[in-house]
């Protein structure tokens, strides 16, 4: 009796061990933002370690670790992927996971993309604060929110982020208060 124990245990742990790491049905939730988020530390992006995985958490839960399983999809491979989107096709799964992008639940949208990009379309004529405020207002707007979470997500379709950024500048200048020649070098500021 003891012998046929011990070959049980032998084949479960045999049969464990060539199923793929993951468990009875399939990998987890943990496995796929592990992997992600070993490939983020390599990658070194400009979040945080918690803001990474916040966001991977939300691709992650966006596209469905059941989708996930279902296409056969290794923790390895999602955390290789060129862009999130390669495995969001379902029009559905990309609502939900634009949805929560554009929350700013895992990281501040204006503070991280938007202030960079205006700092650098404007220069030195456009001061760290006035670049905060501008992307402050253009961010509320839900064509610039939908442009940055479609661009982190490498989906296509839709007006480019710079697009919506000229279409909307004009009312973030005036919100803010500022000079339009200010932004050009020229004027004396906000």
């Amino acid at each position: 009796m003891r012998r046929s124990s011990l070959v049980i245990v032998m084949i479960v742990a045999l049969l464990a061990a060539c199923g793929g790491g993951g468990d009875a049905d399939g990998y987890s939730r943990a496995a796929y933002v592990g992997a992600a988020m070993r490939e983020f530390e390599r990658a070194g992006a400009p979040i945080t370690p918690k803001q990474a995985e916040c966001f991977i958490g939300v691709v992650v839960d966006g596209i469905g670790v059941d989708r996930l399983n279902e296409d056969g999809v290794t923790p390895k491979e999602f955390a290789s992927a060129r862009t999130p989107s390669t495995y969001i096709e379902d029009a559905d799964a990309r609502k939900r996971v634009v949805a929560e992008v554009v929350s700013g639940d895992c990281f501040g949208l204006d503070r991280l993309l938007l202030v960079p990009a205006l700092r650098q379309a404007f220069g030195a004529a456009l001061p760290e604060r006035d670049a905060a405020c501008l992307a402050k207002e253009l961010v509320e707007d839900d064509t610039v929110r939908r442009a940055v979470a479609n661009g982190i997500l490498g989906i296509t379709g839709g007006p480019s982020l710079a697009t919506a950024i000229q279409e909307r500048t004009t009312d973030a200048v005036k919100a803010c208060s500022l000079n339009p020649l200010s932004l050009l070098g020229g004027g004396d500021g906000g």
